[in-house]
């Protein structure tokens, strides 16, 4: 199965997925607006979702009262969202990450959540890490697939066989880390995706109890076991 810019980076291929898909992702757990609030408490300049999908995340942050817009390119992934989380509705654009519609250092705060993997083609991942820079002030958030974890790649590459959707790139954390390094003054890695703790995380549903646990434990966390990789570079 070929992978990455040959199969997920096309328009027309996420406005034919979405819909297929959308509902099963709109009900997963929000875990991406947790970990925004994990690496930076409630950030007051705004934050922006790029490639935000099902926008699950960015509507659980407005929820939490943190302004956010999340934007997509697929069409008919805002136009579902839309419909979902009606409250925020204004706050989902249709928008390319490779050309975002808002001015210089527009938001405090941007992240996405499985926009890298999309891309073979390391020169485009510098191409979305420029313009994500353009419109943030301080922190730049990146979520990948962890290519450290086998059982999670085994079954991604076992499912890319009858479905286009997993066929995605993996990360180690060096990867992501010699991509982002040149941008920052300085990047950190966190572990994104434990079971433990996201059990408590649904028990919980409380941000700040959440956001206390998880600074106190990620450094014991073994990344082989986690789902994803979060790499945070600070711009100041």
């Amino acid at each position: 199965m070929t992978r990455g810019t040959d199969v997920l980076t096309g328009r027309d291929f996420w406005d034919l997925t979405w819909p297929k898909y959308f509902e099963k992702y709109k009900k997963a757990f929000p875990r991406q607006a947790y970990y925004v609030y994990f690496v930076t408490g409630k950030p007051t300049g705004g934050v922006l979702e790029i490639g935000a999908g099902s926008f699950r995340d960015i509507a659980c942050l407005n929820r939490w009262g943190i302004k956010g817009i999340g934007v997509d390119f697929s069409f008919q992934a805002v136009k579902l969202a839309r419909k979902v989380f009606p409250p925020c509705g204004g706050k989902f654009l249709v928008s390319d990450g490779f050309n975002l519609c808002f001015k210089d250092k527009s938001f405090e705060v941007s992240y996405h959540n499985g926009l890298f993997i999309c891309f073979e083609d390391d020169s485009k991942i510098r191409e979305l890490l420029n313009e994500q820079i353009r419109v943030t002030k301080h922190v730049v958030i990146c979520t990948v697939h962890n290519k450290a974890n086998k059982k999670l790649t085994w079954e991604f590459k076992r499912r890319a066989n009858k479905e286009r959707l997993y066929a995605i790139r993996f990360f180690e954390a060096s990867e992501l880390l010699a991509l982002m390094r040149p941008f920052f003054k300085r990047v950190k890695v966190y572990p994104f995706g434990f079971s433990p703790f996201d059990r408590f995380l649904r028990m919980s549903r409380i941000p700040l109890l959440a956001r206390i646990i998880y600074l106190l434990t990620y450094k014991f966390w073994p990344l082989s076991r986690c789902e994803r990789i979060m790499v945070v570079g600070y711009l100041e």
